[in-house]
């Protein structure tokens, strides 16, 4: 009856088979790390998209501003008050402004549209002198624009301004850099704008969206063969420990026999001490 017992009480390797897998050691282990990995992995993510779109579009505003100022310098006063009173696109004075901002296009290709405006009577409001665009239609000569939800195009009466996010208008989303237009005298008579287009901005999160994704895509990828192999350099001795103390209630000369450095291989050892003294 006691041998019977005994019998019943024996280690069997399909136990640990047969186990669910939540309560699969190794698998727990394995989890847990792939858990912790992947959460970091997401901060990590997330923290470097940021960074390097914030990087990429700090490069563009500089541009745009320096964009801006440059052009601005070449636009001729006189030209704007010339343009306003004629009121035709084809006045030499018109011509003379929208030359050198196509010219400048043709080397800016994410450039949408280049312009110049007055303040006129109404607070927040400007009037357009000149407008250039790379597809539509342009503002007219004198058509007034409501630059209420705009303030930084309406703050470049007093020194360069740069649009930190997209804005949205009339003609649709963009990023945008302003600079003042000076007469003789030194007063600031006018604004010129400079607007890249949202597709622009939109390519630059692509970008950085696909790079982050195939360094950390191949990071996980090297967690998931590490998990994995950790999983097995668990299960294996920890199978082979149960299998041997099965073997040892029917044959006290079976050893385990696992050559580890770890605490595995210390448990084994010790097994095999134990299942020498039983012999």
């Amino acid at each position: 009856m006691e041998r019977t017992e005994q019998a019943s009480r024996t280690p069997d390797p399909r136990e640990v088979r047969g186990l669910a897998p939540w309560r699969r050691f190794h698998l727990r282990v394995t989890a847990f790390f792939g858990v912790l990995a992947f959460a970091l992995l997401g901060v990590m993510g997330a923290v470097s998209y940021r960074w390097a779109r914030e990087t990429e579009l700090a490069a563009v505003t500089a541009r745009l501003g320096a964009l801006s100022i440059a052009l601005a310098e070449g636009v001729a006063t006189d030209d704007i008050a010339a343009a306003l009173a004629d009121g035709e696109p084809s006045s030499p004075a018109y011509q003379r402004m929208v030359a050198p901002f196509a010219a400048t296009a043709v080397d800016e290709p994410d450039v949408q549209s280049i312009y110049v405006a007055v303040r006129p009577e109404r607070e927040g409001w400007l009037r357009f002198a000149a407008d250039w665009v790379r597809t539509g239609a342009p503002a007219t000569i004198g058509e007034e624009y409501d630059a209420t939800e705009v303030p930084r195009m309406v703050e470049a009466f007093d020194g360069p301004r740069v649009e930190e996010e997209m804005t949205v208008d009339p003609w649709g989303q963009s990023l945008s850099g302003y600079a003042p237009v000076h007469d003789a005298s030194g007063r600031a008579v006018a604004v010129l704008g400079v607007d890249v287009d949202a597709a622009r901005v939109a390519r630059i999160e692509r970008e950085v969206s696909t790079a982050i994704g195939i360094v950390y895509g191949a990071a996980l990828f090297v967690i998931v063969l590490s998990g994995l192999w950790l999983g097995r350099s668990i299960r294996r001795p920890v199978a082979r420990i149960v299998e041997a103390a099965g073997e040892i209630v029917r044959d006290p000369s079976a050893r385990v026999g696992l050559a580890r450095a770890d605490e595995l291989g210390v448990i084994a050892r010790h097994f095999d001490r134990m299942a020498a003294g039983l012999e």
